[in-house]
């Protein structure tokens, strides 16, 4: 059975980081279009004082004689800002930038996203706090997973991530894939050069198998 999951409302993008002390790592996925989604989040200031302009406005147009039209058009560009900087405020701390599997160890993850301004913010998690979104998943089941553009990753303890499977840049594909199923044993060594799709994605040519590949043993030649 897949365990539980409790995500405490208080976590979110102006929770303080995470980071441990600073040590190797080995990257293991990275996001796409980050500097996109940078400058967006640094914008919703200007859009929050956009927003601050538009309640002075509104507090002037209503201390006369509004018009009607004048205050649907006042309510409508408050709403639309109040929206746009929820969704950037949302997903800056959830959408992963980069996720690492931290050395020698390689019992801990580690989140990269952006903070409230738009900076990197790192945070550390125990490997044993995610909960492996394949686990018990067939290859049909995978396969409709990662179709949508953002993946969830529920992280106990923490908050609810996403990643791009079809369009992020699986840099250890392998490792990354044991790990979505529950079955990365941190004694196994990692390899140097895994083999990918020439993308570098899971993708309709290479489908997820329902388990992480294992090395067939040899067998004896046949006299």
């Amino acid at each position: 059975m897949r365990r539980a999951v409790a995500l405490p409302p208080h976590l979110g993008p102006l929770a303080p980081s995470r980071r441990g002390p600073p040590g190797p790592k080995i990257v293991l996925y990275k996001g796409k279009g980050m500097l996109m989604f940078r400058f967006l989040v640094r914008a919703k200031v200007f859009q929050l004082t956009g927003f601050l302009t538009t309640g002075i406005l509104a507090s002037t147009l209503l201390s006369t004689d509004p018009k009607t039209s004048d205050v649907v058009t006042c309510g409508a560009l408050a709403v639309g800002c109040i929206v746009t900087s929820y969704c950037l405020w949302y997903y800056s701390g959830r959408y992963v930038g980069e996720l690492s599997l931290l050395l020698p160890d390689k019992k801990t993850l580690r989140f990269s996203v952006l903070d409230f301004w738009g900076n990197r913010q790192d945070n550390d998690m125990p490997l044993s706090t995610l909960d492996p979104p394949f686990m018990n998943r067939s290859v049909a089941q995978v396969m409709d997973m990662i179709k949508p553009v953002l993946m969830p990753l529920n992280v106990v303890g923490d908050r609810q991530y996403y990643i791009s499977v079809a369009h992020g840049h699986l840099l250890q594909k392998e490792v990354l894939q044991k790990i979505m199923y529950g079955k990365f044993d941190p004694a196994e060594p990692i390899p140097d050069s895994p083999p990918t799709t020439p993308s570098g994605r899971f993708g309709p040519e290479e489908p997820i198998p329902e388990s992480p590949p294992t090395t067939p043993s040899t067998s004896k030649n046949e006299k």
